[in-house]
């Protein structure tokens, strides 16, 4: 299995690692907050939610079969390089890169069903797997585990995308992401809980006080885009200054689907 990680790091050069480590980083945590974000401001609210939904129990899922399998990196027990010191940490099976990054592809594919997005997602899976083998944190066998397992997560999520009420869907994904935070609570599992509960709760509230509906107007939507864009970014680095870990990953769960629709609202209302 390290063969072939060895055999990639052969080209191994300082700008092959950069390259890599930016694939790599696309499919991190603030990439999916911020896009769904977006989505959620300035495309469509309810798939955006919808979306999130799966993302959130892939995550859940990942963890708990790492703590399950515990199987450890392949630089630990190979001369495999460790080349991604940031979060090339924990289990090794499955790629929790790769499972997500196809997730979120998927879901986005057969959510818009554009080619363009299909296309897209099959280029981010495959150099996201790459990525993953040449940075010398998985094997292939995490790769291809992750990668079926967020396809299996993406075919259940077309399956049920026509549930009438996806609220219950989203309650079920924080119920599993707190179980799976009380099994094994680690920094990443809490915090994906934490903002879980932000999402879906500020969603909740959203619906029920602010009704946002998406900007008319093109120029309107980009306008919006980049200040909630510029929202969730101050709100983070302020929340991360006064030192919350946890409770900030909530705030910004309410900032995305609560606060930033507040203020897009009232933007948009002036523009009128």
């Amino acid at each position: 299995m390290t063969d072939f990680l060895l055999y990639l790091q052969g080209f191994s050069t300082p700008l092959l690692d950069n390259l890599f480590l930016i694939i790599s980083a696309l499919t991190g945590e603030y990439v999916y907050l911020v896009i769904l974000g977006v989505i959620y401001w300035c495309v469509n609210k309810d798939k955006a939610y919808y979306i999130g939904i799966f993302l959130f129990i892939s995550f859940a899922l990942n963890s708990f079969l790492k703590n399950i399998f515990r199987v450890p990196r392949p630089y630990t027990y190979s001369d495999v390089e460790q080349i991604d010191l940031s979060t090339g940490y924990g289990y090794s099976f499955p790629s929790g890169h790769a499972q997500m990054s196809t997730t979120f592809s998927g879901m986005f594919s057969v959510i818009f069903r554009k080619k363009w997005i299909y296309v897209s997602g099959i280029i981010l899976v495959f150099l996201t797997g790459i990525s993953r083998m040449y940075l010398g944190v998985h094997t292939p066998a995490d790769i291809l585990c992750g990668t079926a397992i967020g396809l299996i997560i993406t075919l259940t999520g077309d399956r049920l995308k026509e549930i009438k009420n996806p609220k219950i869907l989203g309650i079920t994904a924080f119920l599993i992401t707190l179980g799976v935070s009380l099994l094994f609570p680690s920094e990443d599992n809490l915090k994906i809980m934490f903002f879980s509960a932000g999402f879906f709760s500020g969603n909740l509230l959203e619906t029920k006080f602010i009704g946002y509906t998406i900007p008319k107007r093109a120029k309107m939507r980009a306008i919006c885009g980049g200040a909630g864009l510029v929202l969730v970014v101050a709100g983070n680095v302020a929340l991360k200054s006064i030192g919350l870990v946890y409770s900030r990953y909530l705030v910004l769960g309410l900032i995305i689907t609560t606060l930033v629709p507040i203020i897009i609202k009232m933007i948009d209302r002036k523009g009128e």
